[in-house]
């Protein structure tokens, strides 16, 4: 696994390399601001520390969690709904409710390490995957 913290700083580095919350980040991330989801997120962990909690979690207990971000009923259906899934048997990470794009350029890079020609449509995910082709995954991450 790449050992990952860059000069952008993106959530999910703070979880690293906890894919479950790495993901849950990424779908967060889906249409809120960056810094929007940092004022949830840490909460959202303390109360639903992993798959199986989230999975069992009820939607009005995680809507109000999520209320800061918007759609938060929608966030709150398809996160139990992710955690489900992701508990179950999955062999591509876009097999899992709600995992897009984003989502899935970010489990490619930093945990199947598959860099491939083609960057990612994100900007700060487009920094990693231009560093990492150039070689730069330093064992102690950027600083």
């Amino acid at each position: 696994m790449i050992r990952v913290h860059s000069l952008r700083d993106l959530i999910q580095e703070q979880y690293y390399p906890d894919v479950f919350k790495v993901l849950v980040c990424c779908l967060l991330l889906n249409r809120c601001r960056g810094e929007t989801v940092r004022r949830v997120v840490d909460d959202l962990f303390l109360k639903f520390p992993n798959a199986s909690s989230m999975a069992q979690a009820s939607v009005g207990e995680l809507t109000d969690v999520l209320r800061p971000l918007g759609f938060q009923n929608q966030r709150a259906k398809r996160l139990v709904e992710f955690a489900r899934a992701f508990l179950g048997e999955w062999k591509d990470v876009r097999e899992l409710p709600g995992v897009g794009d984003y989502a899935a350029d970010c489990y490619r890079i930093l945990f199947l390490e598959e860099l491939g020609d083609d960057p990612p449509e994100d900007h700060a995910l487009t920094d990693y995957w231009i560093l990492a082709k150039a070689g730069m995954w330093p064992e102690g991450g950027w600083s």
